[in-house]
């Protein structure tokens, strides 16, 4: 619904809002009686496209009507919006629910000024309604209450100016009481590990295997085999092995060692490698990206 349907403009808002909402209760069935979802629906289409008070109020938190209408709503557009309002007498008055009898009510009844859009949206917003259940779940995720929200914009409608432009005050207000921040997500990484970080104390056998493999007293070759169950510490066993490797390759090149060889890692990656001719060429650059430079090169295939 990203267009307004030509409405009658001899027609008050919120008699516009009636008319809308009437014809989408026909275009649920025959004879259904105008329901809140409805009346949200009228209130949308009745402002002006671009600034209307709901247009503006949901537009913030970046919702759509589909958003807060129920799964047995049908589609609505604006062809057949167009259609079944030519069908309905503006001076009839069609079967209304409960909620919004009650609704509509409240707004004819205040003395103090004619009734207008803003002040059924109010009203609307205010009623524990399934469309308020329905705003509220949706305005979970920015941590804002509906009823927090709907007390906020019925008082700030009761003391608007006639003459302000309501949609573009409302989104004023909004972005004041209601700043969107951007949302917080739990930092993860489903298998990576920190080598630098030991809170299973598996340090003193990752030296001890570093030490062994970097010895020039051992004999080649080396072949270990590592077994566990899954979240048992193997993944941060190797990483902490090949980070001790590397600080002693460093060492060697840097200050001398006689006791150590200087190494290179060549991992090999099941999922990606599953040839012998990809594991030769991941073993022929490796072996490549360590003759540029003595030691550990950190440059290498990961």
């Amino acid at each position: 619904m990203s267009q307004v349907p030509n409405a009658p403009p001899a027609l008050p808002s919120i008699d516009r809002a009636r008319l809308w909402a009437q014809a989408s209760s026909t275009i649920r069935g025959p004879e259904q009686p105008v329901n809140e979802f409805d009346l949200f629906l009228g209130t949308l289409l009745a402002g002006p496209e671009a600034h209307g008070e709901m247009r503006t109020l949901i537009g913030y938190f970046g919702l759509t009507a589909r958003d807060l209408l129920p799964d047995y709503f049908p589609i609505v557009t604006v062809e057949n919006l167009r259609r079944a309002a030519a069908t309905i007498d503006p001076a009839s008055t069609p079967r209304q629910e409960a909620n919004v009898l009650e609704i509509i009510g409240a707004v004819r009844q205040r003395p103090d000024r004619a009734p207008a859009l803003a002040d059924l949206i109010g009203e609307l917003l205010m009623r524990a309604t399934p469309f308020q259940q329905s705003l509220g779940r949706a305005l979970e995720r920015f941590g804002v209450s509906v009823t927090e929200l709907a007390g906020a914009c019925q008082s700030f409608f009761l003391n608007l100016d006639a003459q302000a432009n309501a949609g573009e005050e409302l989104g004023k207000m909004l972005a004041q009481r209601f700043p969107l921040k951007p949302a917080s997500l739990p930092a993860f990484s489903s298998d990576a590990v920190d080598p630098k970080v030991d809170f299973i104390g598996l340090r003193p056998g990752a030296d001890a295997f570093a030490y062994l493999i970097s010895s020039r007293a051992l004999v080649p070759p080396l072949a270990i085999g590592l077994f566990g169950r899954w979240g048992s510490g193997k993944s941060f066993l190797m990483a902490k092995i090949r980070f001790r490797i590397m600080q002693l390759s460093d060492l060697a090149a840097t200050k001398g060692g006689s006791n150590l060889h200087i190494l290179s890692r060549i991992a090999h990656n099941g999922l990606l490698e599953q040839t012998r001719r990809d594991l030769v060429t991941a073993t022929t650059e490796a072996t490549a990206a360590h003759e540029k430079g003595p030691g550990w090169n950190r440059n290498m295939i990961p």
